[in-house]
């Protein structure tokens, strides 16, 4: 694959237009002989750090040639470099037209709500050094300790603000916090938090695995089922709910054997069943080993059938007509009246700020920040080997931390621009995780509005990214309407866990009640049900501050005199005054509508302005039978679709910013039992989006994209329809 670095660059009195600036290995690069009408626009003021593979374009007669422009229309260390690749179209060939553009992380934060930069994160790691807190500490969370509210609205571009970091640590056994002031470069505080579970860090998977490795009693149990350690892969999975005595305080892992012996893609279809070893990842010491009774070692899954039964698609491209909508300046990026900035974050992935949305007649505040609070897998199978795989894939392993380099041409379409994303790493450094988000707008095929002659086609644009969380690929798009709707739209892909099971064929599924659990997909081999549940943090900011929950029932209203009709519905409006009020799951037999609007009457015509829920195809909730279970109680959210609770500092994750072990509620199910007031104040809504997967065999050998999605649309914001002309 050839790649090289290109850009567009604008500025206010000239139009954007290509230049092609260092290849990826360095080396010299001539300029472009060819138009690129579809690239992305990218403001001088951007801000970008040149990437160090590039150095020599730092030098200002190179990028005099490249330009074959006056240097002064460069801001100084604004300039751009991007990578750009060949990929693929859409369908099963390849497209070797397709470009790639890839912005490289900025220098400084330009918003009070970027992400640290590298040169933050030095300096973080300089004043923890200078404490003595450095050495021998990990960092299994650190991003921007949110700046207070009002300070942000109060803060005017190209004015100062103040920056401060915020870190979960791990030093010798135990957990930390700390508060660093970036500016004054001062430790602000340092906390112990005692019995605080935290995520992994990449060393404790090394550490768990290397633990079972030399267990005499793991060893013991492979040998009675005809292997050895040698013959095995170990695999470390997260502890899951705690009940043995011996593991309560600690941090466990668990580790399960796979054999080798096969096609290296089957791995997870040779499960060595009923066999794992818990780990106390401080003490790097084998707990326990659990052994429920051997079953024999399925031979492999599924494969693909030789020659597929349909013929190979041919490559669908959406080519757009001319200079692409979308303008990119650092970290905002603006589209038909929306404007939002991204950053990036290690727990949570990429989350978005500033979401505002303008018709002409100046930019109105939708949200303040917008991003997945949590991430909940608990798997449906009673066996012990099994009851404990109730994941918190965001909280334990981070979608930061496992972000997806995109494919041109799979992942996004040909035509897309890509973001280098920059995270800490477990040591507080800066690690770039190149062309991880990416940002495209496509047709939909369907008409935006239509009367007759009056009729426009529809437009969206999408920001993607794609965190891999061991078996699963998350696919989370951030989707945005030309009128002021937005959707949060998620795939879930990969491979199926599958345990080892004594059936050759259904019937011996069933009459073992192994059906119950999951699908016969192999000889001795089921892949077992599973929920896939996410909970989406929205600081919603209808205006300003001042919101309120609105929730209105479609009630039956009887209609006297007239005998051909006799009955309609009504909208019985209420605002919610607290939490409790607040949860809620829709029932299609008691149809609602819920919105959030500003407390002021200040919408057209006198109507209080908000956003209304489209719940869509997402509404997924765990069975009230399981929700007090140990291990559902570690995603206690799941409970019900849609919580309401009032803006806390302190209040990010759905599940808590520790590891819950499901002894008693945690995150927001704790927080919520205060019943604290919502009524015209500041406003975070959570939903959970998701669905249960009843496994079939067409999901094997790796799954179809399962799709979920909810959105939210403007109910009284504007006068008319915003997409009119």
């Amino acid at each position: 694959m050839h790649c090289s670095a290109r850009a567009v660059l604008s500025t206010p009195h000239n139009p954007p237009f290509p230049f092609v600036g260092c290849n990826q290995t360095g080396g010299k690069s001539a300029q472009s002989a060819t138009k690129h009408p579809k690239s992305l626009r990218l403001a001088a003021s951007g801000n970008w750090r040149v990437p160090p593979t590039c150095e020599d374009c730092r030098v200002t007669g190179r990028v005099s040639r490249l330009l074959r422009l006056p240097v002064r229309l460069l801001v100084p260390g604004a300039l751009v470099l991007v990578s750009a690749c060949s990929g693929g179209g859409g369908g099963d060939k390849a497209d070797p037209a397709a470009e790639v553009v890839a912005l490289s992380a900025p220098a400084k934060p330009a918003h009070p709500l970027d992400a640290l930069t590298p040169s933050e994160l030095d300096t973080f790691r300089e004043v923890l050094a200078a404490g003595g807190y450095l050495d021998g500490s990990a960092f299994p969370y650190l991003a921007l300790d949110e700046p207070d509210k009002q300070a942000v609205f109060s803060w005017k571009p190209g004015s100062a603000f103040a920056r401060r970091a915020f870190a979960v640590v791990r030093r010798q056994g135990r957990t930390f916090e700390a508060v660093v002031d970036l500016g004054a470069r001062s430790l602000v505080s340092w906390t112990e938090k005692p019995g605080a579970a935290t995520g992994f860090v990449t060393s404790e998977f090394g550490t768990a695995s290397s633990a079972a490795t030399a267990d005499e009693r793991l060893a013991a149990a492979l040998a009675l089922r005809g292997l050895s350690v040698g013959e095995v892969s170990l695999l470390t999975f997260a502890g899951g709910s705690v009940s043995d005595p011996a593991e309560q305080g600690r941090r466990i892992a668990r580790v399960i054997p796979f054999r080798i012996a096969g096609d290296a893609a089957t791995l997870l279809s040779r499960p060595v069943e009923g066999l794992f070893a818990s780990v106390d990842l401080d003490t790097g010491k084998v707990l326990s080993v659990t052994d429920t009774g051997a079953v024999p070692v399925p031979l492999g899954g599924p494969v693909a059938e030789a020659g597929r039964q349909r013929p190979a698609l041919n490559p669908v491209v959406f080519t757009p007509n001319g200079m692409s909508n979308i303008d990119v300046n650092g970290t905002e990026v603006r589209w038909a009246g929306w404007s939002m900035r991204w950053r990036g974050n290690r727990r949570t992935g990429v989350e978005l700020a500033d979401v505002r949305f303008n018709t002409g007649s100046g930019a109105r505040r939708v949200m303040y920040e917008a991003s997945v609070s949590d991430l909940f897998v608990p798997y449906q199978h009673p066996d012990p080997s099994w009851t404990f795989r109730t994941l918190l894939d965001s909280a334990e392993f981070g979608l930061g931390n496992t972000l997806s380099t995109l494919r041109p041409g799979v992942d996004c379409p040909v035509g897309a621009g890509y973001f280098d994303v920059v995270l800490p790493d477990d040591a507080a450094r800066a690690a770039v995780k190149p062309r991880t988000l990416c940002t495209f707008e496509r047709p939909t095929g369907n008409p935006a509005y239509r009367l007759e002659a009056s009729a426009a086609a529809e437009t969206e644009m999408v920001l993607r990214w794609v965190a891999v969380v061991g078996n699963y690929d998350y696919i989370v798009d951030n989707v945005f309407g030309a009128d002021g709707s937005v959707r949060f739209h998620v795939f879930a892909a990969g491979i199926v866990l599958q345990r080892g099971a004594a059936a050759a064929s259904v019937a011996d599924a069933h009459s073992i009640g192994e059906d119950e659990h999951g699908v016969l997909v192999g000889e001795g081999l089921l892949a077992v049900n599973h929920d896939h549940y996410l909970s989406f943090r929205l600081d919603l900011d209808v205006g300003d501050t001042g919101n309120r929950l609105v929730r209105q029932r479609l009630v039956p209203e009887a209609v006297d005199g007239n005998p051909g009709r006799t009955g309609i519905w009504r909208v019985d409006e209420q605002v919610v005054g607290s939490e409790l009020g607040a949860r809620y799951t829709p029932n299609p037999r008691e149809p609602e509508r819920v919105l959030v609007q500003s407390a002021a009457a200040s919408g057209p015509l006198g109507h209080h302005p908000g956003y209304e829920f489209e719940f869509g195809d997402s509404v997924a909730v765990s069975s009230t039978a399981v929700v007090d279970d140990p291990g559902s109680r570690r995603g206690g959210w799941t409970a019900d679709t849609l919580w309401v609770t009032p803006y806390a500092h302190d209040e990010r994750f759905a599940s808590g910013l520790y590891i819950p072990d499901g002894s008693a509620p945690a995150g927001l199910a704790a927080w919520t039992a205060a019943d604290r007031a919502i009524r015209d104040t500041d406003l975070v809504v959570w939903f959970t989006v998701g669905f249960h997967h009843v496994v079939r065999t067409e999901d094997l050998p790796n799954m179809p994209a399962h799709e979920s999605e909810f959105g939210l649309k403007p109910a009284n914001v504007y006068p008319t329809n915003p997409l009119l002309p």
